[in-house]
């Protein structure tokens, strides 16, 4: 079998994460790694990556045009900030697998966005994702497959609860960790924390259902002597779709889903799924389906799997 050519965009905690694993697999072959942080550029993937020298230097985006069969992209949460990169990938004639959580299911001001690379895409024929652990599995994809299981739905309610302090250090500032209230509420104000794509997952599942409601979203501070120690964010669609994520130091972890209907289903993930790990798992298992999908242009978790009314 001929391995599949993959070139990762982003060597951060997830990108790294994610080029290690590639070693590992005996049908990936790692061909090039693209960082933006000057200082990564031309040093061995190896020694950046924690483990024996490669002989593959990080690069800038000119290692594109060795054409990847798929490039598997985690820089950025923000789609307006990585508009310009997908792009240059998509031009290469590379299928995209990207951890970016607006991607996974763009709304509002990024649907213009998701049209341009959807047409972009199908213009060069390539196949491009946005998926991860959170969006793209516990709190939409999964719930969108467990649906198959019912004749009916009448709600959904789910929530992920996650020990934020083993969680990356990224990850950690997004929730405020350590901030006064005064300070949580500032950048709250300016849309500078809480996690994002909490929205996207809502979305997603309400498709499915052909529900267009008003995405309501709340996010609050999680306060011990006097400092932030996390947030709990919720997000509610009318009264058929309810989701929240608590993030916090010393946190229970679970993850709960709630589908109320004919079966009603109610499943309960002990310890909860561990998200750095996930993401780099999901990202890689979905390789061979997008290289392979038939369809070309932007697409989302929900056009891979079975699921209520398909």
């Amino acid at each position: 079998m001929e391995k599949i050519r993959v070139i990762v965009y982003g060597l951060g905690t997830i990108g790294s994460s994610i080029a290690k694993s590639i070693l590992k697999n005996e049908y990936l072959e790692l061909i090039g790694v693209i960082d933006n942080d000057k200082e990564k550029l031309n040093k061995d993937i190896g020694e950046l990556i924690g483990v024996n020298k490669l002989g593959i230097s990080v690069s800038d985006e000119s290692i594109l045009s060795n054409k990847a069969d798929i490039v598997l992209h985690s820089t950025s949460s923000s789609l307006n900030e990585i508009k310009n990169q997908l792009i240059k990938i998509i031009e290469s004639g590379s299928n995209v697998i990207s951890t970016c959580e607006e991607l996974s299911f763009p709304i509002n001001d990024n649907i213009k966005i998701a049209k341009e690379l959807d047409e972009l895409a199908k213009k060069y024929n390539v196949t491009i994702i946005g998926s991860g652990v959170n969006p793209g599995f516990v709190l939409d994809s999964l719930i969108i497959f467990l649906t198959t299981g019912c004749q009916e739905v009448t709600e959904i309610k789910a929530s992920r609860i996650v020990d934020i302090s083993k969680r990356r250090i990224q990850l950690q500032r997004k929730v405020g960790i350590g901030l006064t209230i005064d300070e949580f509420n500032r950048l709250l104000k300016d849309k500078k924390i809480g996690h994002v794509g909490l929205k996207e997952s809502a979305a997603m599942i309400a498709s499915i259902f052909g529900i267009n409601g008003k995405n309501k979203e709340r996010i609050k501070p999680i306060i011990k002597d006097n400092k932030v120690i996390g947030i709990k964010q919720s997000v509610k669609i009318k009264k058929f779709i309810s989701l929240s994520l608590q993030m916090y130091v010393g946190a229970k972890q679970k993850d709960i889903i709630l589908i109320k209907g004919n079966p009603s289903i109610n499943l309960v993930i002990k310890d909860g799924i561990q998200g750095d790990t996930a993401t780099t798992a999901i990202v890689l298992n979905l390789i061979p389906k997008i290289v392979n999908y038939k369809e070309k242009g932007l697409i989302s978790m929900k056009d891979l799997i079975p699921h209520y009314k398909f």
